[in-house]
């Protein structure tokens, strides 16, 4: 599934939540350990023109975003959670890319504040 988002990366790391992305399980003598690797998560690619607000599902973990803004104009990228986080902010055409990093503590939802009136941009967000 395929979402668009602009997003605007200052090469800033990024705390969500926590980092935790194992678990064990004990009983009856018996311990089962689970952890998520980063290939259990896909790439999630963001494609769109101008400002979006968007809702984007994102597991536990650390990402690394990478991203590219077409035109002339104000990229920013914001992230709110419990407490806001910038995450991108640029002028394209200098830069016209980058990439940045993000830990998310928790399993969610978050909203992602792209503001980019007049740009053409794609988001990449990369599980580690």
């Amino acid at each position: 599934m395929s979402k668009t988002l602009t997003l605007v990366v200052v090469g800033v790391l990024l705390l969500l939540g926590g980092c935790g992305s194992a678990g064990a399980v004990s009983g009856s003598g018996t311990t089962v350990a689970s952890a998520r690797t980063a290939a259990t998560v896909a790439p999630l690619t963001l494609t769109g023109q101008g400002s979006k607000v968007l809702q984007v599902d994102l597991e536990a973990g650390r990402y690394r975003v990478d991203w590219y803004a077409q035109g002339h104009d104000n990229f920013i990228v914001i992230v709110h959670a419990a407490v806001d986080h910038l995450l991108i902010n640029a002028i394209p055409p200098d830069p016209v890319a980058g990439e940045t990093y993000l830990s998310v503590r928790d399993t969610s939802t978050y909203v992602l504040e792209v503001e980019a009136p007049t740009l053409s941009w794609t988001i990449t967000l990369i599980p580690l």
